[in-house]
């Protein structure tokens, strides 16, 4: 290892305390004075605060729109044959906040990949939806839709299916019972039920007579 000389010049910076101030000089002894501007301080410091509750403003926000989201699910097993699932139920009084005051009557039932062919032949099925009162949009990218029927065919280990956005009004959703409807999955082949989703709103901050 070589060790090479230290040279410090004489244009060489220190710091010193002067009337309770940090002043910066150079060798000549010229005076550079760094004196704190609280006006940009706090300038900075309200720009930070306001970025931390943009930041975790829109944390909640997408976190109470997740709760407007729900799936379904079914696998249609071999034999086919009638099976009635638990219901899907949503509480419109559980959402929060952000979303009560900005999209206090949209949710999605998702089930664009939701219905399961679990069998060992091509299904081929169609897709009802019994006592949807309320009004609602129905999409799906593996099925054919004639009015407010879906026509789909699947594969052995294949999945398919649809969703249902809902755009509610404020007076719909101050009833006990929002919607009481059932998703129903028909063999299109023979015309038998495969199977009967149950699907609720309610409200349960309402009263019961409400």
């Amino acid at each position: 290892m070589i060790d090479l000389p230290l040279t410090i010049s004489s244009e060489f910076i220190y710091h010193y305390k002067y009337s309770g101030n940090t002043s910066v000089c150079d060798a000549r002894g010229s005076r550079l004075s760094k004196r704190i501007n609280p006006a940009k301080v706090g300038g900075l410091l309200l720009f930070f605060g306001l970025g931390l509750a943009v930041y975790f403003g829109a944390g909640l926000y997408k976190a109470s729109l997740g709760a407007e989201g729900f799936k379904l699910t079914v696998n249609i097993q071999d034999p086919p044959g009638e099976v009635t699932t638990r219901p899907v139920i949503f509480d419109v009084a559980r959402e929060g906040l952000p979303k009560k005051i900005l999209q206090p009557g949209r949710f999605v039932l998702s089930g664009s990949r939701g219905i399961s062919n679990a069998t060992t032949k091509e299904l081929h099925v169609t897709v009802q939806f019994q006592g949807f009162t309320v009004p609602y949009q129905l999409s799906s990218t593996s099925a054919q839709i004639q009015g407010q029927e879906l026509f789909l065919s699947i594969q052995p280990g294949q999945a398919g299916g649809f969703d249902l956005n809902f755009d509610l009004a404020r007076e719909v959703l101050d009833k006990r019972l929002i919607l009481d409807g059932t998703v129903i999955i028909l063999n299109r082949d023979n015309g038998t039920v495969l199977q009967r989703i149950p699907v609720r709103f309610i409200n349960s901050d309402q009263r019961a007579s409400a």
